[in-house]
């Protein structure tokens, strides 16, 4: 959203705005959970709350809500919602066990730092719009070879896997 309102005010280089990564969206419960369960383990018994980030500000807090109903799931679930700031504070609610289970990004659960389960559903890309993760290059940039050495080194096989590794999907 960012990247694209630069662009659109001006600021940004003709052409130069890149999309390096799309975000997956993940159930996480911080324990031990079978990935087969899907949307099964909405019904676990002990579920009393599932954390959600602010679906109006939060790009995985709308991918949330959009799967949630796209699983018909929006209504049995609203009175159990808690709802952080971002996904940061999701992951706080549910590795604190405030709340069972939490929706966020792969990455948090892959991070090296997670010293709790790494168990999660990968929740189907079908029931929510793509997490679009975009950079630019502004122009007060433009003489930056930095920032331009930066740009290029996004684009190569060895970013694209990191970025991989770290649980994005790449174009």
């Amino acid at each position: 959203k960012h990247p694209a309102l630069l662009e659109k005010e001006g600021l940004v280089l003709p052409g130069r705005r890149i999309t390096y990564a799309v975000g997956r969206l993940v159930v996480w419960s911080g324990r031990s959970m079978s990935p087969q369960e899907g949307a099964q383990i909405f019904q676990r018994p002990g579920i009393r709350h599932v954390a959600i980030a602010n679906p109006a500000t939060a790009p995985y807090g709308r991918a949330a809500y959009q799967a949630m109903c796209a699983m018909g799931l929006w209504r049995a679930l609203k009175s159990r919602i808690v709802q952080g700031d971002d996904v940061g504070q999701v992951f706080q609610f549910v590795a604190s066990a405030n709340a069972q289970l939490g929706f966020l990004a792969l990455a948090q659960v892959l991070n090296p730092k997670n010293t709790f389960s790494r168990d999660y559903w990968l929740v189907p890309e079908e029931f929510y719009d793509p997490i679009v993760q975009d950079m630019v290059l502004l122009k007060k940039a433009e003489n930056n070879s930095a920032a331009h050495a930066f740009v290029a080194f996004m684009q190569t096989v060895q970013a694209r896997t990191l970025i991989q590794q770290a649980g994005y999907k790449v174009k």
